[in-house]
């Protein structure tokens, strides 16, 4: 389901840099619960994984150098606040949009 929402990109964290806002954009974000599973000495691990973001009307070239995505609602609802994750690739444009992952 397509939301809008404001977008807070971040360029390098580490280097102190300041984020860049985009307000009133138009995503989709897409969950994926966490694994839990149970070892036969009954330890728990949990396995943690990236959601599926599509930003329309941006690209990938907006992502470059970015290392951490704020995604909040107008009320200031965090709904995504983590690092761009490439385990699943670098960001990707798509029809009318780009396509990236965040980890949490």
């Amino acid at each position: 389901m397509r939301i809008i929402v404001n977008v807070s990109i971040i360029e390098d964290s580490t280097a102190g840099n300041f984020q860049k806002t985009f307000n009133t954009q138009e995503v989709e974000i897409t969950h994926e619960n966490d694994t839990m599973m149970q070892s036969v000495d009954e330890l728990t691990s949990k396995g943690s994984h990236p959601s599926k973001i599509i930003w329309f009307q941006s690209n990938a070239d907006s992502l470059k150098n970015i290392t951490n995505i704020k995604i909040t609602q107008n009320n200031g609802n965090v709904l995504i606040n983590g690092t761009l994750n490439f385990y699943y690739g670098r960001p990707k444009n798509i029809d009318d949009g780009v396509v990236f992952y965040v980890l949490e």
